[in-house]
């Protein structure tokens, strides 16, 4: 069997990979804090903050 090639990631994708990482982590690990009472709301802080650096990555191509 052929291994299965591997896409390169779109740009915006790839862009939030390398830009967003702390702040994906942040929100992870708070998320995971939570467990298993995980709802709505809990982690707001972190959550913006990787919202915002994803937009911003997604905006500036360069």
């Amino acid at each position: 069997m052929a291994p299965a090639q591997v896409r390169p990631l779109p740009s915006p994708f790839k862009r939030v990979l390398l830009r967003c990482t702390v702040d994906m982590q942040a929100y992870g690990q708070c998320v995971t804090s939570k467990l298993p009472a995980v709802e709505l709301g809990i982690c707001e802080k972190e959550f913006r903050a990787l919202k915002t650096c994803m937009e911003r990555a997604v905006k500036n191509k360069g």
